[in-house]
């Protein structure tokens, strides 16, 4: 005749615990999986976006941030792509011009629609002078290289749509949509949390 096992404390103690334990590696696979699927840590190597995102610093980016065109807001800042010569390459600029709005660059202030951003200055830093760029209830800090003229552009471009109008905060030291032109909605990475 078999013998009957009986389960003690000790060994339902153990069962809960290897449960738990299995638990708990499930739990943190699946947050890394969700963490590499949501999110990327990008390194910025130049300074073009300089105060707020220095060269060398990194950024973490929500990717896939928009569902929709008029989800991005003016005055974020993205990551989007741009192929060029057969390669990828990675930009991050501050959206400016919103689909279907006229920006004009005059001597360095932007205009949206007509309506002109203020800039006041608030002191240099690392030989740049530093201001507060300010265009309805949104600022930021951007900065200027007195030792660069600024660029000898007067642009009035009309934003397509599904496009945007991104511009670095480091204005002399941006080669953004003032000389490439705005951005496909389809090409934007993600949004920077920075």
């Amino acid at each position: 005749m078999p013998e009957k096992q009986e389960v003690t404390s000790m060994s339902r103690w153990k069962l809960w615990l290897l449960y738990g334990f299995l638990v708990l590696v499930m739990a943190v696979s699946v947050t890394v999986l969700w963490g590499f699927y949501a999110f990327k840590l990008f390194k910025v190597p130049q300074n073009g976006m300089y105060p707020g995102i220095a060269a060398g610093e990194h950024i973490l980016v929500k990717k896939r941030a928009y569902g929709q065109v008029s989800e991005v807001k003016r005055g974020d800042v993205v990551v989007y792509e741009q192929e060029k010569d057969g390669q990828v390459y990675y930009f991050v600029w501050r959206v400016i011009g919103l689909p279907g709005e006229t920006v004009t660059i005059r001597e360095g202030i932007v205009g949206i629609n007509g309506r002109e951003a203020s800039q006041e200055k608030m002191g240099n830093r690392e030989d740049l002078i530093i201001a507060k760029e300010k265009l309805d209830n949104l600022s930021y800090e951007i900065a200027f290289d007195p030792k660069v003229p600024d660029p000898p552009l007067q642009r009035t471009i009309q934003v397509p749509a599904d496009h945007f109008f991104v511009m670095g905060d480091n204005r002399n030291h941006a080669y953004d949509s003032r000389f490439e032109g705005p951005i496909a909605f389809s090409s934007i990475v993600g949004k920077s949390l920075h």
